[in-house]
C-alpha cells in the first residue's frame, strides 16, 4: 500500500474543513457601517422657498440684504450661460449700489439649480470644491457648518503674510425649487472681516 495515501487524504479533509469554514464566515458576517462616510442627506430638511424671508424681501424689492451688510445692494437677473441651461434655474446677483459685475470687490450671488442637476446637498458641494480647486490649488476650503439645515463653507486665498486676498463664503441648501446657492465673494477690501461677519449673520437669515 502507497504511504503517501493517508497523507493525501488528510490534506483533502482539511481543504474541505477550510472551505467550509470560510463559507461560514462569509454567510454570518455583516459589513459595519462606515461612519466616515455619513453625510446629512439622509436626514436633511427640505426648506420651503415661500417660507424663506430672504426671497419674499426679493420678490418684494426689499432686500434683506440691505439691512445686515448696511449699506444698499442693487440685483439683478443674471443671463444663463448656454452650458448651465441645463442645470441652473436662476441666477440673480447682488452688488453694492454704483457699482458693476466689472469694477465690484463684493458680489453675493444666488443660484437655484434643478433637482436633476444636484439631487443632494452633497453633490453641489462636491462638485464646487472640485472647481475651486481647479480655479486655485492653493485655495484652502473649510466647512463652518453642516447641518440638517444648511451646509456654510469658506474658501479663502491668502498672501504670503497671511492676509486674505479672496474670499468665498456659500450657503447651500436643498429647497422646494432644488438646490439654492447663496456665495457671498469678497476680492480683499479692507473691511473684509467685518463684512465676513455680516454675511455669516445674513445666511441665517436666509
Amino acid at each position: 500500500m502507497d504511504s503517501s495515501q493517508p497523507k493525501v487524504k488528510l490534506a483533502v479533509v482539511i481543504i474541505i474543513i477550510l472551505l467550509v469554514g470560510i463559507a461560514g464566515m462569509i454567510f454570518l458576517w455583516h459589513p459595519a457601517t462606515n461612519t466616515d462616510k455619513y453625510t446629512h442627506d439622509a436626514t436633511r430638511q427640505k426648506v420651503d422657498v415661500s417660507q424663506s424671508e430672504f426671497v419674499k424681501s426679493i420678490q418684494e424689492g426689499k432686500p434683506v440684504i440691505n439691512d445686515v451688510m448696511g449699506a444698499k445692494w442693487i440685483s439683478q437677473n443674471l443671463p444663463i450661460k448656454n452650458q448651465y441651461k441645463d442645470s441652473l434655474k436662476e441666477k440673480v446677483v447682488f452688488i453694492p449700489e454704483g457699482k458693476t459685475l466689472q469694477n465690484t470687490k463684493e458680489a453675493i450671488f444666488f443660484d437655484t439649480y434643478y433637482s436633476k442637476a444636484f439631487p443632494t446637498v452633497s453633490a453641489y458641494a462636491k462638485r464646487h470644491a472640485d472647481d475651486l480647486q481647479k480655479k486655485n490649488p492653493n485655495g484652502k476650503i473649510k466647512v463652518l457648518h453642516d447641518g440638517d439645515k444648511a451646509f456654510v463653507y469658506q474658501w479663502r486665498l491668502a498672501d504670503d503674510n497671511n492676509k486674505t486676498t479672496y474670499l468665498e463664503l456659500g450657503k447651500v441648501e436643498l429647497t422646494t425649487d432644488g438646490i439654492m446657492a447663496v456665495r457671498y465673494i469678497n476680492k480683499g477690501t479692507e473691511n473684509l472681516e467685518g463684512q465676513r461677519k455680516r454675511v455669516i449673520n445674513l445666511f441665517g437669515t436666509t
